[in-house]
């Protein structure tokens, strides 16, 4: 059975109906999958992301509703499912158009879909009306919704019934845990708030991979009183086979999420390696020959290339002291450029110069000090150490042969508007490195009743997954080429 605790059911709800706001779910689709015209729909400008929604019962009728979940309890009516279960959309009277976007009225007309939400939306009620006594009326939601006795114990019903919030989630080979909520917060009321925030999401891990093909293609080209040429010609077919590729963080389903203000000493470092380099003229002149060798331009082989290398220094005069020097370094065990610096008190051009190494990745560290002022929010934070501890860490399979990587996490500062924040950094997925739970932070032992802790100290150590790279800022949205915000 769903663990209906977790669910809130023990708020009053509205008269007419039973369910609740605070359990709302993410099916993980965008609202707004291609345009606003293409779509169809009645929804807020930057609303097209990943949206929220949740189900009422009408106690008369046992109608089921669907509603989007908004700003400021401005929820949208999508639609009700009638007693075929068939899912009607609503539409605004002021301008003909369904509420509901068309990717949403896809997915909640989905029979699947549908079957599974009436089934959860009738145990909430239940659970509802069990609580209050079983009042008649309204009477039993079960029946009001299928039309139909229900049935006794042991004689099989709809069987068990999965947490709305676990209605797209899909079986796995490793021991781990599929689904977290998907609606913490803290504190209490803050998704609602217009204020900044910051949402974590628990994200299952992805590894990069490679791209298509690459065919490269020479084709003969006759021009007139010339030589004939070729033409080289490369095709990259289903990404670059040479370098790996993540899917778009944007598109990857939640299995988890919190709500939290945006923390204090919020920093980045985007750092790149260099590293001095030295090279001789020795060794300078013998890569200039294998180049020359390997990649034949057409004008000068590796053997021209030798020649015209020893023809320069012998003209230089330099040649027998330096040869002197390098045979005698050898013999000795000495480095040659000392031996020349003593003898003739000159050294070798050494050609140093500070070289490009590669990228790094950024860390970020946030800290947090909560501290919960009731029941509801000293259990949120319970459930939020547990999922950042249970989510990071390392999977394992049946077998035991094979380690799996944790949950990943995408980190989004959102305004009040749920828009990405545009003055503070955007960060690529990350993987949790390090989660430090201070129990006592003012090195006192306090608790309420409950013996739950009056102040909890939360420390993050993130680190994203994949280094930044120019043309990152080039795929920001936006209207003008990504310079609307700081990005990454």
């Amino acid at each position: 059975m769903s663990n209906l605790g977790e669910l809130g059911l023990d708020e009053v709800t509205e008269s007419k109906t039973w369910g609740n706001r605070k359990f709302r779910f993410d099916p993980g689709f965008k609202a707004v999958q291609g345009t606003k015209d293409q779509e169809n729909g009645n929804i807020g400008r930057g609303r097209g992301g990943e949206r929220q929604y949740y189900t009422r019962v009408d106690k008369e009728t046992g109608a089921v509703t669907v509603y989007r979940a908004g700003q400021f309890r401005n929820d949208d009516i999508l639609g009700t499912y009638d007693k075929n279960g068939e899912f009607q959309p609503a539409i605004d009277e002021g301008n003909g158009k369904p509420n509901a976007t068309k990717s949403e009225t896809e997915y909640f007309k989905n029979n699947d879909n549908a079957d599974k939400i009436i089934k959860t939306s009738e145990r909430i009620a239940s659970d509802e009306w069990e609580k209050a006594g079983k009042p008649t009326p309204p009477g039993d939601p079960y029946e009001k919704i299928y039309n139909k006795p229900r049935p006794e114990e042991g004689e099989g019903g709809d069987g068990d019934v999965q947490n709305l919030s676990d209605i797209t989630s899909k079986a796995a080979t490793i021991k781990a845990r599929k689904k977290y909520s998907t609606t913490l917060e803290f504190p209490t009321g803050i998704t609602d708030f217009f204020q900044d925030k910051l949402r974590i999401s628990v994200l299952k891990f992805e590894p990069a991979e490679t791209g298509g093909d690459l065919f490269v293609d020479q084709i003969k080209v006759n021009r007139p009183f010339l030589s004939q040429k070729k033409l080289t010609e490369v095709r990259i077919e289903g990404g670059s086979p040479f370098q790996q590729q993540r899917g778009a963080l944007a598109d990857k389903k939640a299995i988890g999420a919190v709500v939290l203000p945006i923390p204090d000493g919020v920093t980045d470092a985007n750092l790149v390696t260099y590293g001095e380099d030295k090279l001789n003229p020795l060794q300078l002149a013998g890569a200039n020959v294998a180049l020359k060798t390997l990649l034949n331009d057409g004008k000068m082989d590796g053997g021209d290339a030798m020649a015209t290398t020893l023809r320069t220094a012998a003209e230089s005069g330099q040649v027998p002291d330096a040869v002197a020097n390098l045979l005698i370094g050898s013999a000795v065990g000495k480095d040659a450029n000392n031996l020349l610096a003593r003898t003739s008190g000159k050294i070798f051009n050494n050609n140093l110069q500070l070289l490009f190494t590669g990228p790094t990745l950024r860390p970020f560290t946030f800290q947090y000090v909560l501290s919960p002022r009731d029941q509801k929010e000293s259990d949120n934070v319970k459930k939020i150490i547990r999922m950042f501890k249970q989510s990071m860490a390392v999977q394992r399979d049946d077998v035991g042969i094979f380690l799996h990587a944790p949950n990943t996490y995408r980190l989004e500062f959102l305004d009040g508007s749920l828009l990405s924040h545009q003055f503070l950094p955007r960060i690529k997925e990350c993987a949790l490195k390090g989660f430090e739970v201070n129990y006592m932070p003012t090195n006192s032992y306090m608790t309420y009743d409950d013996t739950s802790m009056v102040q909890y100290q939360l420390t993050f150590q993130f680190q994203e997954l994949d280094p930044i790279f120019n043309d990152d800022y080039e795929n920001l949205e936006g209207d003008d080429s990504g310079d609307i915000e700081i990005g990454f």
